[in-house]
């Protein structure tokens, strides 16, 4: 967490639309298990769900950043639908804890464009 980063209530920036805060702190929780060198700062984002401001978000936006995984596609694999396969993987140390393949749900111009559609 950055030192220099307020996370206080007082702050006046509240965001327009907390809706997307509320959803990307929600998401973040599910991290915790995996990741419990993460569960300080994600539960002090959570108490401020109510009323997050700009700075609130930036914080958890410096979360997904540290977040480090790896992913992967396959080009228009599927010789029925020529959709992409997309994986990923989560990692703790060296160790892998987590991991999901899927079909990309719509169809990738190039192989660049279904990279881009596995990170999202």
């Amino acid at each position: 967490m950055d030192p220099k980063c307020d996370l206080l209530k007082t702050t006046t920036s509240l965001l327009p639309d907390s809706t997307i805060y509320r959803r990307l702190v929600r998401r973040l929780l599910h991290t915790t298990t995996a990741r419990p060198n993460l569960s300080y700062i994600i539960h002090t984002l959570s108490q401020y769900i109510s009323k997050p401001s700009t700075n609130h978000l930036v914080a958890a936006h410096r979360v997904l950043r540290y977040l480090k995984g790896f992913s992967d596609v396959d080009w228009a694999c599927c010789t029925e639908t020529r959709r992409s396969i997309s994986g990923f993987g989560v990692y703790l140390g060296d160790s892998l804890i987590s991991w999901k393949d899927k079909k990309q749900p719509t169809l990738s111009r190039s192989s660049t464009e279904a990279e881009y559609r596995a990170i999202a």
